[in-house]
């Protein structure tokens, strides 16, 4: 019997778990959807039992489908979304029924009194973290939150623990540490020392020991215990593994572990990384730098707020035909087929996708979406050329600002739901003048935390090794020269329309 590795990828919307062969090759793959709770003042909730279940359901599924025996699975390995957490008490159990998610804004206005109160200057705050200290996703101001507003069960608290931590004792680890990867966007993290800041805690009246001890991605943690094994197809006893951060552990399913080498991410968001051997900060403070799930690297960042999603919102707000044809086609191929007929620049429309605002590489939350040109001469197919064409101008933005401080990019590896359109990736390879290297699997992030758990167990000696077995690449798109040279010129519309409406008395 050949042996395999399975995985389990906790997002927001939904949880992929998957089993995989030594070549990457997917034997079982299923996923299962996961509710969000929203209330006042921005709050972002996610249930824990919910969460597990859900993981534990996929997984099940997954193994079912590889028809693989439970003895094949040599390991699991976690990766899940990042700067999501939940206080624990003493016993380790949670103190609260829901994950507190990233997407949460109800720290927002700590940040805001910590910069009034003079706690730390941005500066040193971004020097010693390697984050803004206005990414209102990380956790540290949510603390405060929670001291302010929740004295009780911030009282009660012995540690507050990401997501990973919650989810491998659930699973049978017993005391888990944290991978440096998830730990990092908490925003107390040294990224010179790779330990939690004493000097960060300091300034908020925090401690490291408030924190898990730290981990690299890849380490075996536990053993999976008998009921959840009962529940998920695998035996007892299976080891589990820290993948790490759901961003670190797509990149290396995407096999973006070379220098240089672009991982973009195009999901409900997009991601724009480029891996490191020593950190690199931003002089103006706004891109992040961050630890990589990979052992001894670093990764430096930028986000889109809303990539995917916009196409999405497209299709619920003005593609009912092509919902009501789904039954016979994606409706998103129906949509992007429109866009196919569209010569490159759609016949000058342009569409800025900021519909939640801009946090890389400038933090603007205000900047909102436009469609700007809009002429008689145009039609459904050049609005969709034109969405697809301005998530992709949003992405170069934060690219170049990436490879000015990296010293250049050479070519981009290419992973997330929407890389999955042949239009899309020629666009993309056109307007950021790459080439682009689609991954053969999609959902990179869950072949990235295989990976981890196949290098635990000592199936492969290290992540080059272990991309080269599994991470492959399915096509390859080379940017055309005519038609990126006309990108150029739509690039440097798009930003100059971007700053006229971003500042409407300047235009």
């Amino acid at each position: 019997m050949k042996d395999c590795v399975a995985a389990l990828d906790y997002g927001t919307s939904g949880v992929k778990a998957a089993v995989f062969g030594l070549d990457g090759q997917t034997l079982g793959i299923a996923s299962r959807e996961l509710p969000i709770h929203l209330g006042p003042n921005g709050a972002a909730l996610q249930p824990i039992d919910a969460v597990f279940t859900a993981g534990a359901s996929a997984l099940a599924e997954a193994v079912d489908r590889a028809a693989v025996q439970p003895e094949q699975v040599r390991a699991l390995g976690i990766t899940q979304q990042r700067s999501t957490f939940v206080p624990v008490g003493g016993d380790g159990q949670p103190l609260m029924d829901s994950y507190i998610l990233w997407m949460d804004l109800r720290g927002v206005p700590y940040v805001e009194q910590a910069l009034r109160e003079g706690r730390v200057c941005e500066e040193r705050f971004y020097t010693i973290g390697g984050l803004s200290m206005r990414k209102y996703v990380n956790p540290w101001c949510k603390i405060l939150w929670l001291r302010a507003e929740r004295p009780d069960v911030y009282a009660a608290a012995s540690r507050f623990e990401s997501m990973q931590t919650v989810l491998l004792r659930q699973l049978g680890a017993v005391d888990p540490p944290l991978d440096r990867s998830t730990a990092s966007p908490f925003g107390l993290m040294d990224l010179d020392r790779a330990v939690w800041s004493e000097e960060l805690c300091d300034c908020f009246d925090l401690s490291p020991r408030q924190f898990s001890p730290l981990a690299s991605g890849g380490t075996v943690v536990g053993r999976l215990a008998p009921g959840p094994a009962q529940r998920m197809r695998l035996n007892p006893g299976t080891p589990l593994v820290l993948g790490g951060g759901d961003q670190s552990c797509a990149a290396i399913g995407a096999g973006a572990v070379h220098p240089r080498e672009v991982f973009i991410g195009l999901g409900t968001g997009a991601c724009v990384m480029v891996g490191l051997d020593r950190p690199l900060r931003d002089p103006r403070h706004t891109v992040s730098c961050i630890f990589h799930a990979i052992p001894g690297k670093w990764e430096i960042e930028g986000h889109t707020q809303a990539s995917g999603v916009v196409f999405k919102w497209f299709r619920d707000q003005f593609g009912q035909a092509e919902i009501a044809a789904a039954g016979h086609c994606d409706p998103y191929d129906l949509l992007t087929s429109l866009a196919t007929t569209i010569p490159p620049g759609a016949d000058g429309l342009l569409f800025l996708p900021m519909l939640n605002g801009s946090t890389h590489p400038e933090i603007h939350p205000e900047a909102r979406g436009a469609i700007v040109g809009l002429g008689l001469q145009h039609g459904r197919g050049h609005v969709v050329r034109a969405l697809i064409e301005g998530v992709s101008l949003e992405i170069r933005w934060i690219l170049e600002r990436i490879a000015e401080i990296v010293g250049g990019v050479d070519r981009i590896r290419l992973a997330g739901g929407a890389s999955r359109s042949t239009l899309w990736n020629q666009i993309n390879a056109n307007i950021c003048n790459l080439p682009v290297h689609r991954a053969a699997t999609a959902d990179a992030a869950v072949l990235g935390a295989a990976i981890q758990a196949g290098i635990g167990v000592g199936l492969f000696r290290d992540v080059q090794t272990a991309c080269d077995a599994m991470a492959r690449v399915s096509e390859t798109y080379e940017p055309e020269p005519a038609v990126a040279a006309h990108y150029d010129e739509v690039f440097g519309r798009f930003m100059a329309v971007y700053r006229a409406l971003l500042s409407p008395g300047a235009a």
